[in-house]
């Protein structure tokens, strides 16, 4: 076997590269019969190259699939690792779907919901008992909460059955490297009067790419939305329609690729071509059907695969969806009848098969009369597909797909369009083996004529594409005049602050003591600190009025990911979270955000940057941010790296330049960047940062928060505006600060909040409040609205205020607490006053207001003042027993559940067991983890129960033995008895023979 050959080496593509020149300049020198064997030596070398890597690649998956891990783990394990689901079993009888399917219900018992798992829809898996397998391999069709539906074509009926218990495991798809040999194999062999000749021929490097002598003028080119492209876009079209055999596009970042994709299928259908669209991925092909199905809404096309692997936006064009509306759709719907009224397995088996042939000519129909055909490159190498040439075949993503599964629609061709990007990630390769992409190599040997880069980019501000281009694109990117200089501040209803005003802002953590953290059992990396600055750099643009769908947060890292999603959690919220796309840098490539930041994680003292080193991850993830983009990193440990020494460099000099301890020093100042002058009116100059390669090195020093705010006043004060001295700038509150006021409440104190706060910001303490299980509300109306929070005086215990008669029994206590209404200082009942008209959100305890239960207290202005005193002041501290608490992860008021957030205050259910409050969700032993407590607690109770009570004192050991010996002797002669019953029978009947 060859040794592997990595990224970095080149003497692959410098080998091809030689093979091309030297066919030609010795094309003259050498006979046929020479000439033809090197070129068969240089076809073999590739293609061998090509078949280890299609080996090692699936001895790569083979070995990290669930059936190979079952020889070394449990089924247990392979759950906690999200590659199995266990103790499955058959929800109903399995139905016939699309394309004569067997579809089949998978669900765990008493509708209990499934585990987090890995196995998402479209994953190949097995089906199998503890003893046997059940289905070879499936496709889960669709994945809810409680259910899974996998889809086979075979089911094995007689092992089939409810009482069984079924496991499923994700396994390797097979089928990837089957075709992909196949197609090696025919390239290999494909002849001379085969359409795909020519584009065989200039893949193997045996002939140059034939240029055009001139391309078609833009006239002779038809299509609704060539007027909208520019020049360059322009003539990839004209290229790609003048080519004979290969044409490639280069498009770089927000270029507009997938325009002029649509745009070349358009004008090539136009002069009566068929298409085929193929892409390494699901998720670009199905971009590319959304678009032309939007532009070109006329138009014939299919869009093959599994209907699970589909966006249900394009599932109208799919091949299964329409052979349903096909003319034989009516007779297949009487045959799916007629097989569930017949479930024999003879009659089943032959309705099947009739179903099958009869949506086969189905398919056939279909796919002959589309004009475009759109699948995955893999997908090409289909049943639907076999045998059928296209006019030209279009793969978009080139360069991040196999070059062997590039093969397989290659060979279906008169014509081939690659379009990618080799500056951008490369494909995913689970193997040593590393190859150059099919676009990569025929790019290093492609006449200029035959390559079009597109130059004009219609996504990101003009300062952030600068380092993308000067690194990666020669400079060639030129940003378009309509996001040249847009910024957040931009969009419709956001503010102007000092995020929102900067297209790049960078987050400086050296010599902070953020190193990242260190744990060497985990092979990913994390760093906890920086997540901490993202979740407040996402709330400071939120509060901005940024939505949250159009940020992302994005992290070389999977572990970092985590760590920035329960920071963000915390900051902002679950819910808030859930809608903020926080993600690895590898599952964004061709999406985009007007927000990106970027956690870079990696701080240590070695300068250590793990596969930072990997520029076209940077160049991803840098490019996938339209207006703002915010870097977090540690700029000594990355810039040893040279291409990231750059990166920092392009931000010192472009963006706005900030250390990490400024957002510990200014905790009071965490809004600090909001200009209030523009909500003002005053004109009160921006002060720009400073180009810092050091310390605050040249140019001038930036004004702290606090001293703009009080240029800001003053400058107010100069104009003559009014003064609102009761109402401090909304950049004030702070939101941790509040969250640890609102932690540190004793029983009967309540917090009110300043009007200043926004409606987000005070929907956050809400929020919280909620968390907490506190009473909360708001109160005032316009400017002078405020929020508050209270923390009932005591949670009594449930003996003294339940009646006896409506008890429950031990084993199911559920406890309702009294609701406290508490006075305000002027004596006057809150609850009763005309603010509680008020739109006021409150938990469902304070809700509740007998009568019976409100108390009146009076106090002395001594005891109110040291109530006062007592509220203002901040916890000194957490006590002992709440630390214990904690360290036991004992939340009081809430769930006992480790995952609930539910509070406890007003209903709840103490468990026998455990002693702790659960609500009424987990109220169940086995559902908050004492199942086995429960079991041997009800064991013990049966026992007791149908215990026969003998009246007389146990037996001593001598007793025993002579009570045995007795019972012993007595057994003995019932059966001595029995025996001589039988022997005057036999007796008799033999005298009566003699």
């Amino acid at each position: 076997m060859a040794a592997p050959l990595h990224s970095g080496d080149c003497s692959y593509r410098v080998h091809v590269v030689q093979l091309a020149v030297q066919g030609q300049s010795r094309k003259c020198a050498l006979g046929t019969g020479e000439l033809q064997r090197g070129r068969d030596a240089a076809d073999m070398s590739l293609l061998s190259s090509l078949r280890e890597l299609v080996t090692a690649e699936q001895d790569a998956e083979t070995n990290a699939s669930a059936g190979v891990l079952l020889q070394r783990q449990s089924y247990r394990a392979l759950e906690r690792a999200g590659q199995a689901i266990r103790r499955l079993h058959v929800s109903g009888a399995p139905r016939c779907g699309l394309r004569a399917r067997t579809l089949l219900d998978l669900a765990l018992q008493y509708d209990a919901d499934l585990p987090a798992t890995r196995i998402s829809s479209g994953d190949i898996v097995q089906v199998r008992t503890a003893s046997s397998i059940i289905i070879e391999q499936a496709i889960v069709q669709r994945i809810s909460k409680k259910v899974i539906t996998v889809s086979c074509d075979e089911l094995k009926e007689a092992n089939m059955s409810t009482g069984f218990t079924i496991v499923i495991a994700k396994i390797g798809n097979e089928i990837t490297f089957r075709r992909s040999r196949q197609a090696l194999q025919d390239a290999e062999r494909l002849p001379s009067s085969s359409p795909a000749y020519n584009v065989r021929c200039v893949l193997l490097a045996e002939r140059p790419i034939a240029v055009p002598h001139a391309l078609p003028t833009f006239d002779q080119i038809s299509g609704s939305i060539l007027s909208s492209l520019n020049e360059r876009q322009r003539d990839a079209v004209r290229c790609a329609m003048a080519s004979t055999d290969v044409a490639l596009i280069h498009g770089p970042p927000g270029c507009g690729k997938t325009t002029v994709v649509v745009a070349i299928i358009e004008a090539a259908v136009r002069t009566g071509m068929s298409v085929l669209v193929c892409a390494p991925s699901n998720v670009a092909v199905d971009t590319i059907t959304e678009r032309l199905a939007a532009v070109v809404p006329r138009i014939r096309l299919v869009r093959t695969g599994h209907p699970a692997r589909l966006l249900p936006s394009v599932l109208d064009h799919s091949l299964d969806e329409l052979v349903a509306r096909s003319e034989g759709s009516k007779l297949a719907n009487d045959i799916r009848a007629e097989m569930r009224q017949n479930p024999g397995r003879l009659e089943y088996r032959q309705l099947r098969a009739d179903l099958r042939a009869m949506e086969t000519r189905a398919v056939e129909s279909v796919v002959g009369k589309a004009q475009v055909v759109l699948s995955t490159c893999v997908g090409a190498g289909a049943s639907d597909l076999r045998g059928r040439q296209f006019d030209l075949c279009i793969i978009d993503e080139a360069a991040q797909a196999l070059e062997p599964h590039c093969w397989i629609p290659a060979l279906l061709c008169k014509r081939l369009v690659l379009a990618g990007d080799h500056k951008q990630l490369a494909p995913t390769v689970k193997s040593q083996v590393v190859l150059p992409t099919m676009f990569e190599r025929i790019h290093a040997i492609a006449p200029e004529p035959a390559v079009v880069m597109l130059e004009e980019q219609y996504r990101m501000h003009e300062s952030i594409q600068r380092w993308s281009s000067d690194e990666f694109y020669d400079g060639r990117l030129v940003p378009s005049d309509a996001v040249r200089h847009h910024l957040l501040s931009d969009l419709p209803d956001v503010k102007k602050t000092r995020d929102t005003s900067r297209a790049l802002v960078l987050i400086d953590t050296a010599d902070c003591g953020f190193d990242e953290d260190d744990d060497d059992a985990d092979e990913s990396k994390g760093n906890k600190n920086e997540a901490r600055l993202v979740a407040r750099h996402v709330r400071s643009l939120l509060a901005a009025g940024v939505q949250p769908e159009q940020i992302g947060v994005l992290s070389p890292y999977n572990r970092q990911v985590g760590s920035c999603r329960d920071a963000v959690a915390d900051a902002c919220g679950g819910p808030v979270r859930d809608r903020i796309e926080i993600g690895t840098v590898d599952g964004f490539q061709g999406r985009e955000k007007d927000a990106i930041i970027i956690t870079m994680v990696r701080s240590n003292p070695d300068g250590r940057c793990g596969f930072l080193d990997d520029q076209r991850r940077t160049n991803v993830a840098v490019t996938r941010a339209r207006r703002h983009l915010a870097v977090v990193c540690d700029t000594t440990t990355v810039s040893r790296l040279p291409f990231l020494q750059r990166f920092v460099q392009h931000l010192r000099s472009a963006a706005d330049c900030r250390s990490a301890a400024e957002y510990d020093h200014d905790d009071d100042d965490e809004d600090e960047d909001e200009c209030d002058e523009c909500d003002q009116g005053a004109d009160v100059p921006v002060v720009e940062p400073s180009a810092r390669d050091g310390a605050g090195q040249g140019g001038k020093a930036r004004l702290s928060a606090k001293q703009r705010r009080q240029l800001q006043r003053k400058a107010v004060a100069e104009t003559g505006a009014p003064k609102i001295a009761e109402r401090p700038p909304a950049s004030t509150f702070d939101m941790e600060a509040a969250r640890a006021t609102i932690r540190g409440l004793r029983p009967g104190q309540e917090v009110s909040f300043p009007a200043s706060l926004s409606s987000y910001e005070r929907m956050e303490v809400h929020q919280f409040a909620e968390e907490c299980g506190l009473q909360h509300g708001s109160s005032g109306a316009d400017r002078d609205r405020y929020c508050w929070v209270r923390r009932p005086r005591r949670d009594p215990p449930v003996a003294s205020r339940a009646p006896a008669a409506a008890a429950p029994s031990a084993q199911d206590r559920i406890q309702i607490a009294d609701v406290l209404v508490v006075e305000d200082e002027d004596g006057n009942d809150d609850d009763e006053e005309d603010g509680v008209a008020e739109n006021e959100t409150r938990t469902p305890a304070a809700a509740v207001k007998p009568s019976k239960n409100k108390r009146v207290r009076k106090k002395k202005k001594k005891a109110q003042a040291s109530a006062a005193q007592d509220a203002d002041a901040p916890a000194a501290g957490v006590d002992e027993v709440e630390q214990q608490l904690a360290d036991l992860n004992i939340r009081p008021g809430r769930c006992g559940h480790e995952r609930c957030p539910r509070s406890t205050l007003t209903v709840r259910s103490i468990c026998r067991f455990c002693h702790l409050a659960f609500c009424m969700e987990h109220a169940l032993a086995e559902v908050h983890g004492c199942g086995r407590a429960a079991q041997a607690g009800a064991r013990s109770q049966w026992t007791q129960q149908n215990a026969r009570p003998t009246g007389q004192p146990p037996l001593s050991g001598t007793k025993r033995t002579y009570v045995a010996s007795s019972l012993e002797k007595k057994l003995k002669e019932m059966s001595e008895s029995r025996q001589g019953d039988r022997k005057p029978k036999d007796t008799g009947r033999g005298s009566r023979r003699r």
